[in-house]
């Protein structure tokens, strides 16, 4: 139901440090976008499993540590679940 825009918007925060979140999310909500999953996060956990970027150990992800900076992070859909959770 949601446009690929909105669930890339809301999957933004629980890869962000707290201090960038914070202000990543001050931009998503000025643009209309939701900042925070609806659904509880193990019920995300089939979309996780199907998702285009994962790989044989786990999926790769972008985290944010600062704003200006990012890393790629291969992480399990149970390391996922537990940042969506943390950001819940």
């Amino acid at each position: 139901e949601l446009l690929h825009g909105e669930c890339v918007a809301l999957g933004i925060p629980p890869m962000c440090a707290r201090t960038a979140r914070e202000r990543i999310v001050r931009v998503l909500r000025k643009y209309g976008l939701d900042s925070r999953i609806a659904e509880r996060p193990d019920q995300l956990l089939p979309y996780l499993l199907h998702d285009k970027k994962r790989l044989s150990d786990g999926i790769r992800v972008v985290i944010v540590d600062e704003i200006g900076s990012f890393r790629f992070q291969n992480l399990t859909p149970g390391e996922i679940l537990a940042r969506m959770e943390e950001n819940a």
